[in-house]
């Protein structure tokens, strides 16, 4: 028993010290202050930056799939939306949250992965919705259906993720 306690401690340490080194470089970040801080104006802002990374994700692989390859609008949205829920967990954790190391990774991405599924159902909803009201089937229209789709969704995500995602991480800091 005493050995399984030293690997416990043992394994702990290089995580420790990639998390310092990790706190080290995003300290070191030229950013205005309040993009630093752990305060919801920072986390707001943050959250738009990935946002915005992750909408050329899903976009642009939406857009792919529905004009490069013909796939139907409905089906092509939960494989872009998936693209951007990946980038968006990476990205989230380390810096929009500051949601600590590695070690909390598994329960944060399954929480994760339920608050953004639930994201993507609102998104391809709404997009199936907006498509069946309006009609509309011209790439701009369905782009533009797919922008009101994602409003509801992005509002839905970024409260799961701040109060429970990455709850636990803003509490103890």
């Amino acid at each position: 028993m005493d050995q399984n306690v030293g690997r416990e401690t043992a394994g702990a340490a290089p995580a420790a010290e990639a998390d310092s080194r990790i706190s080290a470089v995003r300290r070191s970040l030229p950013l205005p202050g309040f993009l630093r801080r752990e305060r919801v104006l920072g986390q707001v802002i943050r959250f738009g930056l990935v946002g915005g990374l992750n909408t050329l994700v899903d976009y642009g692989l939406f857009n792919l799939l529905v004009v490069v390859f013909s796939m139907n609008p409905v089906a092509a949205n939960p494989i872009s939306v998936s693209a951007g829920i990946i980038n968006s967990f990476l990205w989230n954790k380390q810096w929009t949250f500051a949601a600590g190391g590695w070690h909390r990774w598994y329960r944060q991405a399954i929480l994760f992965l339920i608050v953004s599924v639930i994201g993507l159902l609102i998104n391809t909803g709404g997009l199936w919705l907006l498509n069946r009201l309006t009609g509309a089937d011209s790439v701009l229209a369905v782009n533009l259906q797919k922008l009101g789709a994602s409003v509801l969704s992005l509002t839905w995500n970024f409260v799961g993720y701040r109060f429970l995602v990455f709850r636990k991480a803003r509490e103890a800091s």
